[in-house]
Protein backbone atom coordinates (compact mmCIF):
# COMPACT_ATOMS: atom_id res chain seq x y z
CA UNK A 1 0.00 0.00 0.00
CA UNK A 2 1.28 3.49 -0.83
CA UNK A 3 0.06 5.07 2.39
CA UNK A 4 3.47 4.57 4.03
CA UNK A 5 5.05 6.73 1.33
CA UNK A 6 2.55 9.53 1.91
CA UNK A 7 3.40 9.94 5.58
CA UNK A 8 6.01 12.50 6.47
CA UNK A 9 8.60 11.76 9.15
CA UNK A 10 6.92 14.38 11.38
CA UNK A 11 3.51 12.74 10.92
CA UNK A 12 5.04 9.41 11.93
CA UNK A 13 6.53 10.99 15.06
CA UNK A 14 3.14 12.42 15.96
CA UNK A 15 1.40 9.09 15.34
CA UNK A 16 3.88 7.30 17.58
CA UNK A 17 3.34 9.82 20.38
CA UNK A 18 -0.43 9.59 19.95
CA UNK A 19 -0.17 5.80 20.22
CA UNK A 20 1.63 6.29 23.54
CA UNK A 21 -1.37 8.29 24.77
CA UNK A 22 0.21 11.73 24.54
CA UNK A 23 -2.07 14.76 24.27
CA UNK A 24 -1.69 17.54 21.72
CA UNK A 25 0.04 19.85 24.26
CA UNK A 26 2.38 17.03 25.31
CA UNK A 27 3.25 16.24 21.70
CA UNK A 28 3.87 19.91 20.97
CA UNK A 29 6.20 20.15 23.95
CA UNK A 30 8.07 16.96 23.10
CA UNK A 31 8.65 18.02 19.50
CA UNK A 32 9.15 21.73 20.26
CA UNK A 33 6.38 22.80 17.87
CA UNK A 34 3.13 24.67 18.41
CA UNK A 35 -0.10 22.97 19.38
CA UNK A 36 -1.65 24.37 16.19
CA UNK A 37 1.02 22.57 14.14
CA UNK A 38 0.26 19.30 15.94
CA UNK A 39 -3.46 19.81 15.30
CA UNK A 40 -2.76 20.40 11.61
CA UNK A 41 -0.70 17.21 11.33
CA UNK A 42 -3.39 15.26 13.17
CA UNK A 43 -6.07 16.64 10.86
CA UNK A 44 -4.01 15.70 7.80
CA UNK A 45 -3.51 12.18 9.15
CA UNK A 46 -7.24 11.77 9.75
CA UNK A 47 -7.88 12.83 6.15
CA UNK A 48 -5.20 10.52 4.70
CA UNK A 49 -6.57 7.49 6.53
CA UNK A 50 -10.27 8.42 6.55
CA UNK A 51 -10.18 7.99 10.32
CA UNK A 52 -13.18 9.13 12.33
CA UNK A 53 -11.22 9.68 15.56
CA UNK A 54 -7.79 9.24 17.12
CA UNK A 55 -8.48 5.68 18.23
CA UNK A 56 -9.50 4.71 14.71
CA UNK A 57 -6.39 6.40 13.31
CA UNK A 58 -4.11 4.44 15.65
CA UNK A 59 -5.94 1.22 14.80
CA UNK A 60 -5.56 1.74 11.04
CA UNK A 61 -1.89 2.74 11.20
CA UNK A 62 -1.04 -0.13 13.51
CA UNK A 63 -2.84 -2.60 11.25
CA UNK A 64 -0.96 -1.23 8.23
CA UNK A 65 2.38 -1.57 10.02
CA UNK A 66 3.07 2.14 9.98
CA UNK A 67 3.56 2.39 13.73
Amino acid sequence: MKIKQQITPREKEILELMAKGKSTPAIAGALDISEKTVETHRKNLHIKFNAVNACHLIHITTKEGII
